[in-house]
């Protein structure tokens, strides 16, 4: 009998005394009413066994036995059961000859070894990093060089930033090289069993290059080939036909598949002298958080996570984090920043019969931050008066409390582990923003045109902008031009994917709203980002999380800051789902779960309502 045939009989003998141990109705469902907009209460039953007294105790270790044996059967990586260590390939002073520095170690776990130079802040001159994850399986893994391709534009988080990635041949069985700002990332593949991740960041990118491949080699083995093919990507992946890469981010010629060789730079769209209209000065995310130093604050804090946090600590908290960016929370500031908190909580129960057997409370927290300007923006050769985030991020947060049994073992960590997760997820937004640098590919006509009409043009900016003229009451007014379509979906599990239904649903939303004009270059972006996950593993908590964002955003809108005339694009509007759901009740989110949030998005466009 072979390995997996014995843990397939392991799985069966464990599954049969369990349901002699438990003869009665069996329950587990999520309930807690508000703690999704989409999941409300999932059920799932089935007919199982069950003798009282003493069997609760021998039903806990059974699940232990049966979940570590069955759990073999999957595709999780096998680190500690392999008793492999990352930091054995990687120690301090092989970094510091890496780095030609002196380094502090920043991880060490059975899947990631990480060291940074002394003063390490994550920005020339003290970005030197080097940072090595290993990952084993017990039985070749196909689809993983597919998957973790399909993820790399994203590997710097959302929206994409600017990289160059190439195939990397004679090296191991598949080799992928990303090259970003400051630094490179070698990605491997061996057998089908083994993935490593080599990143070095702070050197020039021919000498990080040549330290990653030496780095990947030592628990690779070697860089030999082993003749195992990985599966190619499937066509009918869930991207949608309309897809394409964000507009923010420029579109590199591709190079040829030598590691060493860069791509040709894409042309540079003027940046602008910051004086006039016509002459408005493109910004980034990153530059716009620098540039501003106060901010007038809406905080909406969470009022069942006051349990944990209180309100006013929730708001000093992400205050704190403002200061470190230079920036203080005044009234009547000229930049106005909405913050909002959100926590829920989802409770996992399992009963027997009418009594509770265990329950396990699921803590999502959600902190979206939205930085609004008023700004002008130029619809079919008429200004009209918008608010619009030129700088939006969120953080996600969740935290798995413990039973009340695990509690009585090992103790209640949950107020450490939330309000340690909570200082994480506002810290998260800020530095995405700050590090969003992409510049602009968006075309700037203006500045072609005639002296006379722009002239005219900036007079009138001056006239509106000064004059205090009214807002316009819907984010739609004087638009009829489709939305550019970005659908994002960043799954790779097949039964909670989008099909090729999506972009249908929002061809035939946008007709709803009157956006049905395709002339000229598009002045929207519609971005649907979509995410399912599934938690499994040794843990009776086995769930689906499923969110998305749609985001409206206005390229090309225009306004004042520190007294300079800035254009960059801006979020009109903006909406957050999210779900958790039973394996039982899963199913493509284009049924049910994308209708109703393209629904409620659509309700709050029609009606004018605004984020800020």
């Amino acid at each position: 009998m072979n390995r997996s045939s014995r843990i397939g009989t392991a799985c069966i003998i464990v599954f049969v005394l369990l349901r002699r141990l438990l003869p009665t109705r069996y329950a587990e469902r999520f309930g807690g009413g508000s703690d999704d907009e989409y999941g409300g209460e999932k059920t799932v039953a089935g007919t199982v066994s069950f003798r009282p007294a003493t069997i609760p105790v021998l039903v806990f270790w059974l699940i232990a036995v049966g979940s570590s044996v069955c759990y073999a059967q999957n595709d999780r990586p096998q680190n500690v059961e392999l008793k492999k260590k990352v930091c054995d390939f990687l120690s301090k002073a092989d970094a510091e000859s890496i780095l030609g520095t002196t380094v502090e170690a920043k991880g060490d776990t059975a899947y990631r070894c990480d060291f940074v130079e002394t003063g390490f802040t994550g920005n020339v001159p003290k970005g030197k990093q080097v940072l090595l994850s290993v990952w084993y399986w017990a039985s070749p893994q196909a689809n993983v060089l597919a998957e973790v391709r399909k993820g790399i534009p994203y590997s710097l988080g959302i929206p994409p930033r600017p990289m160059v990635t190439n195939d990397l041949p004679n090296f191991a069985d598949a080799a992928i090289w990303t090259w970003f700002e400051n630094g490179g990332t070698l990605r491997a593949f061996k057998g089908g069993t083994i993935q490593v991740e080599a990143t070095v960041a702070g050197l020039p990118e021919d000498v990080a290059l040549q330290q990653a491949k030496a780095l990947a080699a030592k628990p690779l083995g070697g860089t030999a080939r082993t003749g195992y093919v990985y599966a190619a990507p499937k066509s009918d992946a869930p991207a949608v036909v309309e897809t394409k890469p964000p507009p923010v981010v420029p579109a590199p010629t591709p190079a040829p598949a030598i590691a060493d060789t860069k791509p040709a730079p894409s042309p540079a769209i003027p940046i602008g002298t910051g004086k006039t209209f016509s002459q408005s000065r493109y910004m980034s995310q990153g530059e716009f958080l620098k540039a501003v130093k106060e901010v007038s604050m809406t905080f909406n804090a969470a009022p069942s996570l006051g349990k944990y946090i209180s309100a006013a600590e929730q708001r000093s908290t992400l205050e704190s984090e403002l200061a470190k960016y230079g920036i203080a929370v005044r009234p009547n500031a000229p930049v106005s920043l909405l913050a909002t908190v959100t926590h829920r909580v989802s409770n996992y129960t399992k009963t027997i019969g009418s009594q509770t057997f265990a329950e396990y409370p699921i803590h999502n927290m959600t902190v979206d931050l939205k930085f609004f300007m008023r700004a002008a923006a130029l619809r079919n050769g008429k200004f009209h008066v918008v608010v619009a985030a030129p700088a939006y991020n969120s953080g996600f947060g969740t935290v798995v409390e413990s039973n009340e049994f695990r509690k009585s073992i090992y103790g209640d960590d949950t107020l450490k582990e939330i309000r340690e997760e909570f200082r994480n997820t506002v810290a998260v937004p800020l530095k995405g923003i700050a590090s969003n640098m992409n510049p602009e590919t968006k075309p700037w006509s203006v500045m072609s045109w005639t002296e006379k009409d722009k002239a005219s043009v900036d007079a009138e900016f001056i006239k509106i902008m000064n004059g205090k003229a009214a807002m316009d009451k819907r984010q739609l007014d004087g638009l009829d031009t489709a939305p550019e379509l970005y659908l994002d979906p960043t799954t790779a599990r097949e039964d909670c994917a989008p099909d090729s239904s999506w972009g249908d649903l929002w061809k035939k939303a946008f007709q709803r709203v009157g956006l049905t004009e395709k002339r000229g270059e598009p002045t929207l972006l519609l971005w649907h980002w979509y995410d399912c996950t599934y938690t499994s593993g040794f843990t009776p908590i086995h769930f689906f999380r499923l969110v998305d964002t749609i985001s409206l955003v206005e390229y090309n809108l225009v306004f004042e800051l520190n007294g300079q005339i800035v254009r960059k694009a801006g979020e009109l509007l903006s909406s957050l789902h999210s779900a958790y759901m039973l394996e039982k009740d899963i199913e493509p989110p284009t049924q049910n779960y994308f209708p109703r949030a393209i629904t409620d998005f659509l309700v709050d466009l029609a009606v004018g309502r605004a984020n800020h």
